[in-house]
C-alpha cells in the first residue's frame, strides 16, 4: 500500500494528502522533535558560554597588553588569580 508520508520507501501519493499520520510515525516524529528541541537548548547554553570564554580572553589580552606581561607573566598572574593569591580585575 502507498502512503503519503512515505511508508514502504514510495514517493508521496498526491491522492493521500490530508491522512493522518500512522500513530508510530507520529510518535517516532514527536521524540525527533524533542530531541531538536534539546540540542537546540544545548547550543544556546554553549553559544553563551563561548561567549564569556572569549570575552574573558579579550579581557586578559587586554591587560597582558596594558601591563606589557609576557607569556609565562599572564599564566602566572592567571594562575595566582584561580588559586586566590591575588585578585585579578580586568
Amino acid at each position: 500500500m502507498n502512503h503519503g508520508n512515505g511508508m514502504n520507501g514510495m514517493a508521496m501519493n498526491p491522492g493521500m494528502i490530508g491522512y493522518p499520520t500512522p500513530a508510530g510515525h507520529q510518535a517516532d516524529l514527536n521524540f525527533i522533535m524533542s530531541q531538536v528541541e534539546e540540542l537546540s537548548r544545548i547550543l544556546r547554553a554553549n553559544e553563551a558560554a563561548t561567549g564569556n570564554i572569549l570575552d574573558k580572553v579579550g579581557q586578559v589580552q587586554e591587560k597582558a597588553k596594558r601591563l606589557n606581561l609576557n607569556n609565562d607573566e599572564v599564566l602566572t598572574l592567571a594562575a595566582d588569580s584561580l588559586a586566590g593569591k591575588s585578585s585579578m580585575s580586568y
